[in-house]
């Protein structure tokens, strides 16, 4: 699955390299809680930074690359023991046309908490407003980690 989500991202950046000339930039940051499904584990709380480039402008959606660096604003514990958290991210995104959106986003992420890392395929969705410019966002993101599920739910601002 690893392999195929790398390469269905790459096969979007690729084929459609030509068409991002007249995309749009987007540049963002959030923040948001962070579970680490281990156990009798608290949440920690991370912030992410998005950069990513529309490179298909369709009648319905838009699709972008977007790179995305998460780390442990507030790391996650597990009984006296905290676990700081960072993950790096490729995706390719989908987001609805209109004010108001649907996001939904497929990629690869590389994470690493404590000793273990690991790269394995990434899903989100997600809802947006947008407003002059600037778009507001809440989304669900998950991926796995040794066998062990990472969830991220963020609220961002992106222009």
């Amino acid at each position: 699955m690893k392999k195929q989500c790398f390469a269905f991202v790459l096969l979007i950046a690729g084929i459609y390299t030509p068409y991002a000339a007249a995309g749009e930039w987007l540049v963002g940051a959030k923040a948001g809680v962070v579970d680490i499904d281990f156990s009798a584990a608290d949440a920690g709380v991370g912030g992410s930074f998005m950069l990513g480039k529309e490179v298909i402008d369709l009648v319905a959606a838009d699709i972008a690359i977007e790179g995305e660096l998460t780390e442990s604003l507030s790391d996650p514990e597990i009984g006296n023991s905290e676990i700081s958290f960072s993950s790096k991210a490729l995706y390719a995104s989908l987001r609805t046309a209109g004010p108001i959106y649907v996001i939904g986003k497929l990629g690869v992420a590389s994470a690493e908490f404590e000793n273990t890392d690991d790269t394995g395929s990434s899903l989100g969705v997600g809802v947006g407003f947008s407003l002059g410019g600037l778009r507001w966002e809440v989304e669900y993101t998950t991926f796995e980690v040794e066998n062990t599920d990472v969830n991220y739910i963020t609220l961002g601002l992106s222009f």
